[in-house]
Parts: C-alpha cells; structure tokens; sequence
C-alpha cells in the first residue's frame, strides 16, 4: 500500500488549510497510478545490494529522504548492515548536527564514541552508538566526515 502524505500551511487559515489539503489530496490521489513506483523493502534491497558481484550498488531510503521533507536521520539501515557485519559501504548524509559539533571540536584524526541518529524523533529508529574517526571537517560549514570502523 502507498501512502502520500501533505502538510498545509496558512496564515492562521484553517478552513482554508483544511480544504487545500483535501484538495491537493485528491489530486494526489486521482495521480496515484501514475507517480508511484514499485520498490523493495529495505531488508530486501539491502540483502539483494550485497548479494550483487559487480560494484558499487546505490540504495536511497525513500522514507527519510531530507529532499521530500524527511529529517535525514534514520538509522534502520545502519543497523542492519551492523547486524549482517556488512564490510565496504559509505553511507550519507545522515542529519546530526551533535556529532558534526563532536567531529569539528575533535578535529581530524580523532576517534570518538558517538550516539548516531534519532535526533528528531521515534520514527527514525533507535541511536546508534558508534566509535568514529574523523576523516574532513569544513570549517565554516556544519559539515564533517566520520569514518566508522572502530567499534
């Protein structure tokens, strides 16, 4: 089943808010056949991912997708490549501003204990507790490079 969700936002508007939204829903849902796309689940894309003999295999977590308004944090498929023991993936981007304040204070070549992801609520899956070394930092920037691999 696929589920399309919308926010709606006025000016202290809420019968207006209210009809948009079912509007915009109907829309939506009148389009339904001809967005929507056939996807496997993480565990099966995951598990077809590292059962593929030529390299490199993209996945994207449509869910926690920042570019359709997700926060970035989720920590699902990190936690499951950790339990398969998974070698040789990159991740990105993961949104938690904490760390990259770690990251930047530690500076590059520093190994640090982090709690990773969750940050802006349940729906992204538990924290993940890693020890890192931090790879870049951007000065100016809230941007840092973490390598995990020492647990």
């Amino acid at each position: 089943m696929k589920v399309f969700k919308m926010l709606v936002i006025t000016d202290n508007n809420q019968p207006l808010a209210e009809s948009l939204a079912k509007r915009l829903g109907l829309e939506v849902f009148a389009l339904r056949h001809r967005v929507s796309f056939d996807s496997l689940s993480m565990e099966q894309a995951l598990r077809k991912a590292i059962s593929q003999q030529s390299f490199p295999v993209v996945i994207a977590d449509q869910s926690d997708n920042p570019g359709g308004g997700a926060p970035g944090d989720s920590t699902y498929a990190l936690r499951w490549l950790l339990d398969h023991q998974v070698q040789n993936v990159a991740m990105a981007i993961f949104y938690d501003p904490e760390v990259v304040q770690l990251a930047i204070g530690a500076g590059v070549g520093a190994t640090l204990s982090v709690r990773l992801g969750r940050k802006m609520g349940p729906t992204s899956g538990d924290p993940i507790e890693l020890a890192v070394k931090v790879g870049a930092v951007n000065p100016g920037s809230d941007e840092s490079f973490c390598e995990s691999g020492v647990r």
